[in-house]
């Protein structure tokens, strides 16, 4: 039987091998010699009614124990260690074309430095994926973190402030994906990550790499649909979104080929 983990004030080595016991011992068992780059890729979401829950950082997949550390649930890529080698089967996303909403948006919201670090990738995100279903309108676009707090340093919120469904897209620097950042860095960057989880939004993880080519583009729009469909509703009363007609179609579409 493993102790109970709580969430402390701060977090300490001492506290992380506590969290992540029930997973070390089960990828020593399972996985062994591949334990620590099985760990590299996972986050500890929570330990509550007798169970501990693990996320996959990039599948979003997820493993579950219970108490005694006995496996419940195993996503199919909740393990995922080996990916293929980037570039390999890839298509470059054809950028010679942007609507030119995006880039007056960018200029007007968005800070100078975050700007710098993240304009490719929003302007990507905005022309493929969210501007065909906002119709390319982003007025209600926000940039910043829309929880209690500030988030991660290193990372770009934005979110729809009139949407209907509660959403957030966290646009994550390469000081965190290639971990040049301290263990509180990171560490805050994970609890920030949990809090939407907590607060009942949906926070879609974007970076460069699975932005500038299909057929990662094309998984991000999917994605993003399946986020919408869990997403739970906004009760603001300014919420006024509405889809394209051309999204409009698109979805009934997929609810006739079902």
């Amino acid at each position: 039987m493993y102790a109970k983990v709580d969430y402390p004030k701060k977090v300490t080595m001492r506290w992380l091998d506590k969290a992540f016991a029930p997973l070390k011992d089960y990828l020593q068992s399972q996985y062994p010699g591949k334990e620590k780059q099985i760990l590299s890729y996972m986050s500890f979401v929570e330990n509550e009614n007798g169970q501990f829950l693990y996320q996959h950082r990039i599948t979003r997949d997820r493993i579950i124990f219970d108490q005694s550390g006995d496996l419940l649930h195993c996503g199919e890529s909740a393990l995922q260690h080996e990916f293929a080698p980037f570039h390999d089967h890839q298509t470059p996303v054809v950028t010679d074309f942007f609507h030119p909403n995006i880039d007056q948006w960018i200029q007007r919201a968005v800070g100078r430095r975050k700007a710098e670090t993240f304009r490719k990738e929003l302007r990507i995100f905005l022309q493929y994926v969210w501007g065909p279903l906002s119709n390319f309108d982003f007025s209600d676009l926000k940039v910043g973190y829309p929880l209690k707090g500030s988030g991660s340093s290193f990372c770009l919120y934005v979110y729809p402030s009139r949407f209907h469904k509660l959403i957030a897209f966290q646009f994550v620097g390469d000081e965190i994906v290639e971990r040049h950042c301290s263990l509180g860095e990171y560490q805050t960057f994970e609890k920030s990550e949990r809090a939407f989880m907590y607060e009942g939004w949906q926070l879609m993880t974007l970076i460069r790499e699975h932005l500038e080519f299909e057929p990662e583009l094309s998984t991000t729009r999917e994605v993003l649909n399946r986020y919408i469909e869990m997403a739970f509703q906004r009760v603001d009363e300014d919420t006024e979104f509405v889809l394209s007609a051309k999204a409009l179609r698109m979805r009934g579409d997929d609810e006739s080929g079902d």
